[in-house]
């Protein structure tokens, strides 16, 4: 199926199939993380999933979890973890769709040629033939605009002479696969996320090799325009909230972790939580109320004990007007 687009009402969507993509914006000093409440009942009793997988995203609605989980993508239920796509396939990446109900994944490292939307009954609804085609790698961040209607990616290339790797921000026009590359040949560029339809925040290491500094930009998709916002020791982009901040995760100097929101508008930054050491920030829900972090836990084997990585939900929300933490 290909995709095409529809705007009924004044509402603009996207048609993957017989499905209606749309989206709704509902956005409702730093202090100490706690476990967060469950989540559209993603999480078990403590606030966790099933070991092993250590990438995984909230839904554009916050109420949902999902990973990918040996080469597929999972939604998480209750801790445990339902496979969407096929088992054992060769999801490299993907990106939640503004409906909540449905996902866009890219399959690698070898190009397909092709992204894909999956709903949570495990049905293709949507293919994008992508022209040119592109590669994936193992994968370095995808979104997905608030209409459906653009996917930023990331673009790889390797170097035919010693192998290295070059990643650039791509954007997938859903309904007729055309892709449009933002070649940047002195960085690299990883975690795309949108702020609004027509600007995507992406983080960007200069001399990657040499222990470049990286920073996050926001990238105009109209003129090209960067803009460098204030971030610091800058590890990743985890993602962006329905105000349009970026969330991001910070190396501090006693090699923790810590949460920031940074704003395009008034190059304003804030710290809303350190997680304590050994845990690592993966993803930020649309709101920033809640982190989802990678702890280490060992797991005994037939070969003796393994170190794998669990997923945790903490809540990193401020207190209410009331005193007491936001309902999630």
């Amino acid at each position: 199926m290909r995709f095409g687009a529809v705007v009924a009402g004044g509402v603009a969507a996207v048609v993957v199939g017989a499905v209606a993509f749309g989206y709704i914006s509902n956005r409702s000093g730093e202090r100490d993380p706690v476990l967060a409440p469950p989540s559209g009942a993603a999480f078990n009793e403590d606030r966790a999933l099933a070991k092993g997988p250590n990438r995984g995203s909230f839904s554009v609605d916050g109420r949902s979890v999902a990973v990918i989980d040996r080469g597929a993508v999972a939604l998480a239920q209750g801790g445990a973890l339902k496979a969407v796509s096929p088992p054992g396939g060769r999801v490299v990446d993907f990106a939640w769709m503004p409906n909540s109900q449905a996902v866009l994944v890219a399959e690698g490292p070898i190009p397909t040629g092709q992204v894909t939307v999956i709903d949570f009954a495990g049905k293709v609804v949507g293919t994008a033939r992508l022209n040119p085609s592109i590669a994936f790698g193992s994968g370095y961040g995808m979104s997905v605009d608030s209409r459906g209607v653009n996917a930023a990616v990331i673009a790889v290339d390797r170097d035919a002479i010693g192998g290295n790797e070059r990643r650039d921000l791509a954007v997938i026009e859903l309904t007729t696969g055309k892709v449009t590359r933002l070649p940047t040949p002195d960085l690299d560029e990883r975690q795309p996320v949108f702020i609004d339809d027509n600007t995507v925040a992406v983080l960007e290491t200069a001399d990657i090799e040499g222990g470049g500094v990286a920073r996050v930009v926001a990238v105009d998709l109209g003129s090209g325009t960067r803009t460098p916002l204030d971030s610091r020791a800058t590890l990743k982009v985890i993602g962006a909230t329905d105000d349009g901040e970026v969330v991001v995760s910070e190396r501090t100097a006693d090699n923790r972790e810590r949460v920031v929101t940074l704003t395009l508008a008034a190059a304003k930054r804030k710290v809303l939580a350190t997680l304590p050491i050994g845990q690592r920030a993966v993803a930020a829900d649309p709101q920033a109320r809640r982190v989802l972090v990678a702890t280490d836990v060992n797991v005994a084997s037939a070969s003796g004990t393994i170190i794998v990585t669990q997923l945790r939900a903490v809540d990193i929300a401020r207190p209410s007007a009331g005193g007491g933490v936001n309902p999630g």
